[in-house]
């Protein structure tokens, strides 16, 4: 009820009616029309030097706020093949030795914002000092107790695609949109879709 508030009032920007609408609204935060937006920390150290160039200064906020946060963790993986000759599996090695080095470590962490991923990294002096420098990139290790695995379900597409369509919907036309009835939508829906797949 509070997004509907704030869409129909104008606090709350939308931008769907524009022909890229993620581009519209990261100009619209980087020039400080609106004042504060989500986003994943990958994305605050393109953010936060964006910011600094016209002038204003970003702090990284972990959401949602209250006595219960939950924060969706994502990852990659690495996957070597049993198949390989031991030159190549020496090689594919040394290359996870190689990125997984303090410097390469950090020079990622530093480039976007992406946690520190090994401890020998995070506890090196490199890495105070670039927390002392810029205090969004500890803030990130706050949300640490509060991640959970992303959803990892074969229909995921089909259910974010309804759902993003549904809120896209709502943040078009806020007046006209029983807020709980979408809700109750969205979450029948996804539950339809998983009933209609499962083995």
């Amino acid at each position: 009820e509070a997004v509907q508030e704030g869409l129909i009032e104008g606090w709350i920007a939308q931008t769907y009616t524009a022909a890229q609408p993620d581009t519209e609204l990261k100009l619209k935060f980087q020039n400080a029309e609106v004042a504060m937006m989500l986003f994943s920390n990958n994305n605050f150290t393109a953010y936060q030097e964006a910011l600094e160039e016209n002038g204003y200064k970003m702090s990284l906020q972990l959401q949602p706020e209250g006595t219960e946060r939950s924060i969706v963790s994502g990852g990659g993986n690495w996957m070597l093949a049993n198949t390989a000759t031991p030159e190549e599996a020496m090689m594919a090695g040394g290359w996870l030795q190689y990125i997984a080095s303090d410097e390469n470590v950090l020079s990622w962490t530093d480039l976007c914002g992406a946690f520190i991923i090994t401890e020998s990294a995070y506890e090196s002096e490199a890495a105070q000092e670039m927390f002392a420098e810029n205090p969004n990139h500890l803030k990130v290790y706050e949300t640490m107790d509060y991640l959970h695995k992303r959803v990892n379900t074969p229909y995921w597409v089909e259910m974010y695609t309804y759902m993003h369509d549904k809120l896209s919907q709502f943040a078009l036309y806020p007046e006209s949109t029983d807020i709980i009835a979408t809700v109750d939508d969205m979450a029948n829906k996804c539950a339809q879709i998983i009933e209609d797949n499962a083995w």
